[in-house]
């Protein structure tokens, strides 16, 4: 069987990365219990309908569309991902949904200051400039507005090696610790107010790839990418981890 438009878009086999993979499967949720994790998540945070919502890494638009739905909300989904992009605006025609859907880049976010009561990523910030991102969420939130970001951790300082072959495949330049993040989090002006997680071997789930056809996949170099995704998340089930950090930004007095 040949391998369906939404497995190939058009991208060159020797530049394919993890993140296409994920876009080029449609995969809803790129962190250990997917969307039901998320929504859970979500639902601690007694979100109002008058709220306006930045999904910064938007991905397939499950978030979204989830968000306004559930809530009546008004929901940017961003994404830097040209394919992203499709599968997302394809979720919200199908579902007959009105979501403002820009394609950007988090470390230079197209969107005015102080714009957002609240902010989602899902484990996207980590593959970014850190600095620059959650500098950029300071400056869309409004006054004492709320940041929910689910990323990858390490649970200890890798080895030179470990980093190498991490950064290598999975595209970034480094994987904090909790302490780095909650570091990273109150230099940007950011309030933590609560940390979840554990280790990848504690964290009920994996990829939520429900909209995937593994089995009809004939392109090798995609199924070369899911099998050492795969490896290295057994390899390191008890090093790489994932927190999901609630935190706000200082009111107006």
């Amino acid at each position: 069987m040949n391998l369906p438009p939404q497995f190939t878009g058009g991208l060159p086999v020797q530049k394919r990365t993890y993140q296409d993979l994920l876009a080029l499967l449609g995969v809803n949720g790129a962190h250990p219990g997917g969307f039901l994790h998320t929504k859970r998540l979500l639902q601690k945070l007694q979100i109002q309908q008058n709220w306006t919502v930045l999904d910064a890494g938007c991905g397939s638009g499950l978030t979204s569309s989830y968000l306004v739905r559930a809530y009546g909300c008004a929901v940017t989904a961003l994404d830097l991902n040209p394919l992203m992009i499709r599968n997302a605006r394809r979720r919200f025609t199908q579902e007959r949904l009105t979501v403002q859907l820009i394609q950007g880049d988090i470390e230079k976010l197209p969107l005015q200051n102080s714009a957002f009561d609240l902010i989602v990523a899902e484990s996207v910030t980590v593959f970014t400039d850190i600095h620059k991102s959650l500098s950029e969420y300071a400056r869309v939130l409004k006054p004492g507005g709320r940041l929910l970001d689910l990323e990858m951790t390490v649970e200890s300082t890798l080895a030179g090696t470990e980093l190498q072959e991490l950064s290598q495949f999975y595209g970034m330049n480094n994987i904090p610790t909790e302490s780095e993040w909650i570091q990273f989090f109150k230099q940007s002006g950011f309030t933590i107010e609560s940390i979840e997680g554990a280790s990848v071997s504690k964290t009920a789930g994996s990829l939520d790839v429900t909209n995937s056809h593994l089995d009809d996949i004939k392109d090798q170099e995609l199924l070369r990418i899911w099998s050492k995704h795969q490896e290295l998340t057994e390899k390191y089930a008890h090093t790489l981890g994932y927190r999901q950090f609630q935190a706000s930004l200082p009111g107006n007095d």
